[in-house]
């Protein structure tokens, strides 16, 4: 695991449970992974560290706003409307995208160089 719950909190990480930040962490490392090919060694950078805190509160973000999506409720033959939450899914793996690009560059290299 690149990062542990007590680095975590010291860094100012949302407020999760020790359980919780587990399930976090390991999403967070596997997508981590996924942008960068598995070229990650060393897990010591503070880099690294920073990213996967950014990672960890968005999806903590993202599993609070779909636990609140409700759109309306009807007690008279009891029906609930929820919101469509695919462009939320959408928007969360482009900020994930966009901090394993923003923390992590030199491990998301994909191409040649120019000429």
């Amino acid at each position: 695991m690149y990062l542990t719950y007590a680095e975590f909190t010291d860094k100012g990480g949302t407020e999760l449970s020790e359980a919780a930040f587990s399930r976090y962490a390991y999403r967070a490392k596997a997508e981590i992974d996924r942008y960068t090919q598995g070229r990650i060694t060393d897990g010591e950078s503070e880099a690294l560290k920073r990213c996967m805190i950014e990672v960890i509160d968005a999806f903590f973000k993202a599993d609070e706003a779909t636990e609140n999506n409700v759109a309306s409720v009807s007690n008279d033959g009891m029906s609930v409307a929820y919101r469509d939450m695919t462009c939320s899914q959408t928007e969360l793996a482009q900020t994930v995208r966009r901090l394993v690009l923003a923390y992590l560059p030199e491990y998301c290299y994909r191409g040649v160089d120019d000429v």
